[in-house]
């Protein structure tokens, strides 16, 4: 063998040793599969909301005008300095109240202007307490800066939203179903640049009847990540902030937990909604919400129809511990906040026996000192 073919055949050992090693590195490097929990119970598997919940009285929230009562709430947030962030869906207003219930003043108004909204369906606030509210007719965010919340900014967005949250860097995350990018949750900087999406929803048909309806829904976990349920499945993401599975918790059977929607019925059309497609979802709960209390245990809310119906809860932790499964919402409520193991329920406005409007009440609950196995 001459001098060439040794030099050759050097250089050729050499390429293949170096395509072995980049081949093995990139086996080390890449993502590995998320980690799947399956649900099991906890030791004592509570049965009655009184279990798991200390009552803490009906909460009062007062407008500037004596005669005009909150009928409908939308969403709630409560900010660092205990202030009260209250959607009123009636008339379309945000309304700030101190930590007592006493009222302070309008956040922004209804209109076509800056800062002004014309349908706010989602607010949040980031970890300045700045708030963050979408209007879905305009299809803006709209910032409202602490404290007194007075117009900062907007932030124009290429679709509707069902989700939002602030990371800690100031970014948004965002769950939206039936999208054009065929995707379940995006993430954009806070100019509204597009930065990535994530999560392929199973059926589309289900993605494109329920968007209408804004079912399911994301919860921060500060520091962590965020949690997210979609109702295709009893299934439960735990997602880094990134947009990345970190965790998966099942169910080892879907009606340990209450059934979902299961699959849409091929013969109806996702973009009407008749009597069959009625008959239909009242045949099991469905998922819909979920909130972080913390210290790792999280609520998923579950509902029995999209327009009436009673309300259910589920109790977890993150390590797919069950605490508590079936409890019934109470005063036929439902759940719009759950954090810091506070909890508001909202009673509905009734007629009384004489035919007056009793207003709706809002109901504050702080959840037990849950002890893992």
């Amino acid at each position: 063998m001459d001098k060439h073919d040794i030099r050759l055949k050097r250089l050729f050992l050499i390429f293949a040793w170096g395509s072995l090693i980049l081949f093995a590195s990139s086996c080390k490097t890449a993502d590995p599969k998320p980690q799947e929990i399956k649900f099991r119970d906890s030791k004592t598997v509570f049965s009655k909301w009184q279990e798991v919940f200390d009552y803490r009285g009906v909460v009062s929230f007062k407008t500037n005008d004596v005669d005009m009562e909150i009928f409908s709430v939308g969403n709630i947030e409560i900010n660092a300095s205990g202030e009260t962030i209250l959607q009123d869906g009636r008339v379309r207003k945000i309304i700030l109240f101190d930590n007592l219930g006493k009222y302070l003043h309008d956040i922004g108004r209804e209109g076509e202007g800056p800062g002004e909204f014309l349908i706010p369906i989602r607010f949040c606030l980031d970890k300045n307490q700045n708030l963050y509210l979408f209007d879905q007719l305009k299809r803006i965010i709209i910032k409202y800066s602490y404290p007194g919340y007075s117009y900062d900014r907007q932030v124009r967005l290429d679709d509707s939203i069902a989700d939002i949250f602030i990371d800690g860097e100031d970014n948004f995350i965002i769950y939206r179903l039936a999208s054009q990018k065929n995707r379940l949750l995006f993430k954009y900087d806070k100019s509204g640049k597009f930065l990535k999406s994530s999560l392929i929803p199973k059926q589309e048909k289900l993605s494109i009847f329920i968007k209408r309806f804004l079912i399911g829904e994301i919860a921060d976990i500060p520091g962590e990540g965020f949690l997210f349920i979609y109702p295709e499945e009893y299934k439960i993401y735990l997602m880094s902030y990134d947009l990345e599975v970190k965790k998966v918790l099942v169910a080892e059977t879907a009606s340990m937990y209450y059934p979902t929607m299961g699959e849409f019925p091929a013969h109806l059309s996702p973009y009407d909604f008749t009597k069959a497609h009625v008959k239909w979802l009242e045949k099991s709960l469905f998922p819909t919400s979920l909130y972080h209390m913390g210290k790792g245990i999280f609520i998923i809310n579950l509902a029995e129809s999209f327009r009436s119906g009673n309300n259910y809860i589920n109790v977890h932790d993150l390590d797919g511990i069950t605490y508590a499964r079936g409890l019934q919402v109470p005063f036929s409520g439902i759940i719009r906040y759950g954090r810091n193991g506070d909890v508001f329920v909202v009673e509905d406005s009734v007629f009384d026996d004489k035919g007056n409007v009793l207003p709706l009440k809002l109901h504050r609950y702080k959840l037990k000192n849950l002890k893992r196995p």
